[in-house]
């Protein structure tokens, strides 16, 4: 088995935007993004299937793993009661998003002073404007 070395920098007050994504594709990653994301539940105790029940369990202690130890040790305490990856990732983003409007007025000033250098290449443009717009789909 491969041993992935990772740098990610823990989630703070400050970087939700970007360390929420750096988490978000690497729970994709180890196959444990939708238990996060709510489309996965844990499947029925029944005898036939043992093995998918303890897969799935051993996937969502990684993703409470993952969760807590890609935060600043001065905000653990926020998830670390939890036992929900889902419920983890809500208050998590919860507590890091601005949701005010101040933080909407300097989204949209950042999106609308974003020009083409010149002999810029279309899709390093492209991936700008996608990493700006990217905090409007949580409006």
């Amino acid at each position: 088995m491969a041993v992935s070395s990772y740098q990610i920098k823990p989630l703070e007050s400050n970087n939700y935007v970007t360390g929420s994504m750096d988490v978000r594709f690497l729970l994709h990653e180890k196959n444990c993004f939708e238990i996060v994301d709510g489309k996965e539940s844990a499947p029925e105790d029944r005898e036939g299937n043992r093995r998918e029940l303890r897969d799935f369990n051993a996937r969502q202690r990684l993703t409470m793993s993952i969760l807590y130890l890609n935060i600043s040790t001065e905000y653990r305490s926020i998830i670390e009661n939890v036992t929900d990856p889902a419920e983890a990732w809500t208050l998590l983003r919860d507590n890091f998003r601005s949701d005010n409007r101040s933080h909407h007025m300097q989204l949209f000033s950042e999106f609308f002073q974003c020009r083409i250098q010149p002999n810029e290449k279309v899709n390093i443009f492209s991936t700008i404007i996608k990493k700006i717009s990217d905090p409007f789909a949580n409006l």
